[in-house]
């Protein structure tokens, strides 16, 4: 297994672990328009990524037997009152893979290139009523709030966890 920062030959996969892991563990929670609108746009979605490609510093998948398993995304944060935080943007797995603690070591690489770069403290988003909050909150997530979040004239609620690193 390992973490690696993301390349240009991962870009579909990106995509993809990122509208699986939507369409499978977000059903019921996000309206199933979004869900079919991810999957409609796939293809644009990975000509973006590789167009952005250059921007982006802070990607990586995680790696299993050659086959990109995770995606992790970091930036800095943007969001009000919180611009001395890093955040997670993005922390998505393979359905397969969950349960066999690669979450934990994608937040741990979190962390690390955090602290390298000067940051003691993380922020996660999380939409309510997701199974992940659970894990946000076993990894000592601590609940600060609640943050609106908007996506095709639709509005959903996102609980943010903060983390001291």
């Amino acid at each position: 297994m390992i973490i690696r920062q993301k390349e240009l030959k991962d870009c579909e996969e990106w995509v993809d672990i990122n509208i699986n892991s939507w369409n499978e563990n977000l059903k019921g929670i996000v309206s199933d328009k979004l869900l079919k609108f991810m999957i409609d746009n796939r293809d644009s979605r990975i000509k973006k990524d590789i167009s952005n490609f250059k921007q982006d510093n802070y990607n990586y998948v995680l790696e299993e037997d050659n086959e990109v398993i995770g995606i992790l995304k970091l930036k800095k944060c943007s969001r009000n009152n919180y611009e001395d935080y890093g955040e997670v943007q993005v922390l998505y797995l393979k359905t397969k893979e969950k349960g066999k603690g690669y979450g934990k070591i994608l937040i741990n690489k979190d962390f690390e290139v955090f602290r390298s770069l000067g940051y003691n403290k993380v922020i996660i988003g999380c939409l309510e009523n997701n199974p992940s909050n659970e894990f946000y909150k076993h990894l000592g997530g601590i609940f600060i709030g609640q943050e609106p979040w908007n996506v095709l004239d639709e509005h959903y609620i996102e609980n943010v966890y903060e983390f001291n690193i």
